[in-house]
């Protein structure tokens, strides 16, 4: 038999464990313990919750803190809560933190995830004229420039060389090979020479145009720092997270310096005044330079006046878990189910339905291209059409004052002949 009491003042339940016969020999129960005692039998374990979520389970933490060590070595907060024995149990995630290990014990990790400091977003920055050469490097612009030189002097050299008296000049050859890159080829004799040419500037105009789209649609909002270090050195934003809580130790007590220097100019002297929600502190990043560490905030940015970032290289990794009282005897029964329920996946759907959960990593965003964004590239293309206007206008001028009588002459002079056929 199997006889066994689920709390103090919980009956005595009595199980048949296994049986002997003469025939058959000992038969005995094969479900695991865990299973065999799964039903708690109306048991009532009271655990204690943070309301972040305005959502009434269980009972509310004393004093609103998660739980932070004092002074004088003891704990506020839920921990405080579950140490004193006021409750059993955590029903809000808790991170797991080597202080609150004296205090508190946790069962199997439910969630790894990193606190990000977020920010209120910068303006994006509009599209700059140098913006057009930015596509191509130095290397890449100079490299350009030598193709139609080189290529520009092997015409002129196929010109003096192999044919016939009218061979064009140095000017005339570079002028050919720069056209190539932009205008199609009319002369037939020129088709070996302007092949690699033509290929060049097909190559080069596609990763240009390529590139150039992709910078007019990646146009991504200039960050004031990415890191710590770029925070202290800044110097331009509040600091703010919940009081009492693992992030405040964390950077509190860090070995360090950098986070050191974050606690003791960003924090401490504003730490009396910290926010006392996620809620209250992200209202806080849209009224200026205030920076906010904290996790899943992506499920209240959407009820914010503004838009948050968070910094990518700004964060802290933590291990979140529930916290249960020492020496629990329900500590087992509760990480073995949890277990059960990872392997399931059950864990991860629940995270993903109920804290709509999406790491920082996997989350895109379509953008879309305003046309003030663009006005650079309009008006390069404005200033094209009026300086061919102008030029075509002045070629006619320049016509009309001194005309071609032969039209042969004419030909001779700006067409590139070949030598004839024998």
């Amino acid at each position: 038999m199997e006889v066994y009491r689920v709390g103090p003042e919980q009956p005595l339940i009595i199980r048949h464990w296994g049986k002997w016969s003469p025939e058959h020999g000992i038969q005995v129960e094969t479900t695991s313990l865990y299973k065999r005692r799964s039903d708690f039998n109306g048991l009532t374990i009271n655990a204690s919750y943070i309301n972040v979520s305005n959502r009434s389970v269980y009972i509310p933490s004393v004093d609103g803190y998660y739980g932070s060590q004092m002074a004088d070595g003891s704990f506020n907060g839920l921990v405080s809560m579950i140490q004193h024995q006021q409750v059993h149990m955590t029903a809000s995630n808790l991170m797991m933190m080597p202080n609150r290990r004296t205090a508190v014990d946790y069962l199997t990790s439910l969630l790894e995830e990193r606190t990000y400091l977020f920010i209120k977003q910068p303006e994006i920055i509009m599209m700059q004229w140098t913006d057009f050469v930015r596509p191509f490097s130095t290397a890449l612009w100079c490299t350009d420039v030598v193709m139609i030189l080189v290529l520009g002097c092997c015409l002129w050299l196929l010109c003096k060389y192999n044919w016939r008296e009218n061979y064009c000049t140095i000017p005339q050859a570079v002028f050919v090979i720069t056209a190539s890159f932009y205008l199609q080829g009319r002369s037939d004799s020129c088709k070996v020479l302007l092949l690699t040419s033509y290929v060049t500037s097909t190559v080069l105009l596609a990763g240009y145009s390529a590139s150039l789209i992709s910078t007019l649609t990646t146009k991504e909002a200039k960050l004031p720092f990415v890191d710590f270090l770029g925070l202290v050195k800044k110097g331009t934003h509040m600091v703010g997270l919940l009081p009492s809580s693992a992030q405040l130790d964390t950077i509190k007590y860090a070995a360090d310096p950098i986070l050191r220097q974050v606690y003791t100019d960003f924090i401490a002297p504003y730490e009396d005044s910290l926010p006392q929600t996620d809620e209250e502190g992200l209202h806080r990043v849209c009224t200026g330079n205030y920076a906010y560490m904290g996790e899943f905030i992506e499920t209240m940015a959407t009820n914010l006046p503004c838009r948050v970032v968070h910094i990518p290289e700004a964060f802290i990794p933590v291990t979140l878990s529930i916290a249960i009282h020492k020496q629990s005897p329900y500590r087992s029964i509760f990480k073995f189910y949890l277990n059960e329920m990872r392997r399931s996946g059950i864990l991860r759907r629940f995270m993903l339905q109920t804290l709509n959960y999406q790491s920082h990593q996997d989350v895109s965003q379509s953008r879309s291209v305003e046309l003030i964004h663009v006005v650079p590239l309009f008006g390069i293309l404005l200033i094209g059409i009026i300086a061919s206007l102008i030029i075509f206008l002045l070629e006619k001028r320049i016509h009309h004052k001194h005309p071609i009588i032969e039209e042969s002459e004419k030909s001779d002079k700006y067409k590139l002949n070949t030598p004839k056929s024998k």
